[in-house]
């Protein structure tokens, strides 16, 4: 990254003075004319920086801040991220544990996680790990040929996604328990719609006749109808309330148990429990395609959750070459 002086003259940020001040201003969101500003004041006779350079290197210093590339990290002058240990995987077994047995609260647990970002190829005991579980050939097509990788069946899950889905499943109980939001109170008022289907949602066209087209049944009609309909802020406010009291009363919990799922998904991925010792071929069409090799023939690929491919399971003499009831696929499916 580089900088232009007023005598057309370059310079990289690593030779400025006041680098370490930059980084830090601009990872702390400073607006950018005030930092140049304060250089100009500090530095007049320094070479001078844009504001399009500081943008660049804020771009540049965030990514590499949140990829963790110490290299990046260093050769854009940023200071070196204090210390820590790497998760491990005993270290997730005590968050449980103590998760479990209510000693400490769900972001503590999860605080574990965010202390290593780091992918697993990426950590100090994946060596370890590896040499463990590789096994000498390819567990779907048979072949010894190097390189061979370490699959994983099943990855940790966000916990976003995870409260995400617990609170659908929460909520539908919490609703046949306690009922349904109170809807019969809002008040109905006239709004103007279609007069063929009686939806609200019709546009008007500007140079066409009739004027008025309704979006869900494409009817042309000049004067819109009326029909009531209760109104749309107050049902709103409504369910707002109803989800307030739900997260109130039912939070904690949910939150708990996602953690829980997060924690225990992490430990089996951290500790080699879905692996599969996998060819480069047969990783990538696992990767990037969502294919395996069909366990019937071993020549075609299909689905990776499909019993056999559509050769297999459809032959030329019309009899299904696979038992009924049976599965002989190789690869368990993702839960």
């Amino acid at each position: 990254m580089s900088c232009q002086s007023t005598r057309g003259q370059q310079c990289t940020f690593a030779d400025h003075p006041d680098l370490d001040l930059i980084n830090e201003q601009l990872l702390e969101g400073v607006p950018l004319r005030t930092i140049q500003d304060g250089l100009l004041a500090r530095h007049p006779d320094a070479p001078f920086v844009s504001t399009t350079s500081l943008s660049d290197h804020r771009f540049a210093c965030l990514k590499a801040d949140k990829l963790l590339a110490d290299e990046k990290r260093r050769r854009l002058g940023l200071p070196a991220r204090v210390s820590k240990a790497p998760t491990s995987v005993a270290d997730i077994e005590l968050a449980l544990a103590d998760l479990e047995g209510g000693r400490i609260g769900h972001e503590e647990a999860l605080s574990v996680l965010l202390r290593d970002r780091r992918d697993l190829w990426r950590r100090p005991d994946f060596k370890a790990l590896r040499k463990e579980h590789i096994g000498d050939r390819c567990e779907q097509c048979g072949t010894t040929t190097p390189p061979l990788v370490l699959q994983h069946l099943k990855h940790p899950r966000r916990y976003e996604d995870v409260w995400k889905a617990l609170r659908k499943t929460t909520l539908a109980g919490y609703r046949l328990e306690r009922g349904e939001p109170d809807f019969v109170s809002v008040p109905f008022t006239e709004c103007p719609c279609c007069p063929r289907c009686g939806s609200p949602t019709f546009y008007r066209r500007a140079k066409m006749t009739p004027t008025f087209r309704c979006g869900p049944c494409a009817f042309a009609f000049d004067e819109p109808g009326t029909t009531l309909r209760q109104d749309y802020l107050a049902s709103r406010r409504i369910q707002e309330e109803y989800d307030a009291r739900f997260i109130a009363e039912c939070g904690a919990a949910l939150a708990r148990e996602a953690t829980l799922i997060v924690l225990r998904r992490h430990l089996d991925y951290f500790s080699g429990k879905h692996v599969r010792t996998f060819c480069k071929k047969c990783a990538y069409m696992m990767d990037e395609h969502r294919l395996v090799l069909c366990p019937v023939c071993r020549k075609r690929w299909c689905g990776r959750f499909a019993v056999s491919c559509w050769e297999c399971q459809n032959p030329p003499s019309g009899e299904s070459v696979i038992p009924v009831g049976e599965s002989p696929g190789v690869v368990s499916p993702e839960a």
